[in-house]
């Protein structure tokens, strides 16, 4: 066991506390030898609960005082001394004290009980999400071998040849992806563009994305498209495309 592994498994607690079993007290003892430092942590969590009694005292019943001195055989004296005192403080500490470590320890077992199924949760969560991630692979894939769904290659600019995209669409679904192999370096104050070119009308401006590191990503459809192209604007996407920064055009009616 690490000395993280040791300081986070709470046996150091249960070891101040006593309530730790014989497997357990000789593997903190190990630690101890192994790791020396180690005795300084037991220290600090016997300040700790020390300060804790003495900040969380509780008063002991005024009956539980004088059935202790009854019982007692000192002088009358010494008895009125101790009853002085006692009242003076107004706390009796060996009881107090006894009460809030099972407090404490209460308190850490319940601890223990919630993170375990903290962690039980999250192992939950966690399954939840893979299996959502693998229905969405699933998903995809199913697009992709659809009788409906054709694969279109961008047609590069003289610019930007080492572009390669591969449009997936689907006019029965009514659904685009793009499968993004390259694309290229782009400032952080642009973006990239999707845009509709349907037949002698001017470009309509659609998705902006910056997911250059995406494999698949679903943009808008336009039924009435003849072609797409993708361009590279400023931030926020424009109204009208940009054709220095023209990066290629997927010819679906090709």
């Amino acid at each position: 066991m690490t000395l993280k592994e040791i300081r986070n498994s709470g046996l150091l607690e249960l070891y101040v506390l006593g309530d730790i079993d014989a497997e357990d007290k000789r593997l903190v003892s190990a630690c101890l030898k192994k790791y020396p430092e180690l005795k300084q942590d037991l220290k600090e969590i016997e300040f700790a609960l020390l300060k804790y009694a003495e900040a969380n005292a509780i008063e002991a019943p005024k009956s539980t005082l004088q059935n202790v001195l009854d019982s007692l055989t000192m002088s009358n004296s010494t008895i009125k001394n101790s009853e002085n005192k006692a009242i003076q403080n107004n706390y009796f500490y060996p009881l107090a004290a006894t009460l809030l470590l099972a407090t404490f320890f209460l308190g850490w077992k319940n601890y223990q009980a919630s993170h375990k199924l903290e962690s039980q949760n999250q192992v939950i969560i966690d399954c939840e999400t893979e299996k959502n991630n693998q229905l969405e692979k699933i998903a995809l894939l199913d697009y992709i071998v659809n009788n409906n769904t054709k694969a279109v290659n961008i047609e590069a600019s003289e610019r930007y040849t080492n572009t390669k995209l591969t449009l997936y669409t689907n006019n029965t679904l009514q659904k685009n992806i793009i499968k993004v192999d390259t694309l290229p370096d782009i400032d952080p104050n642009q973006t990239f563009q999707l845009w509709s070119l349907d037949g002698d009308g001017p470009p309509k401006p659609m998705d902006v994305f910056l997911e250059r590191d995406q494999v698949f990503i679903e943009t808008g459809y336009n039924g009435s498209s003849q072609a797409y192209a993708i361009t590279i604007e400023k931030t926020g996407g424009s109204e009208v495309p940009n054709l220095e920064q023209l990066i290629g055009v997927f010819n679906v009616n090709s």
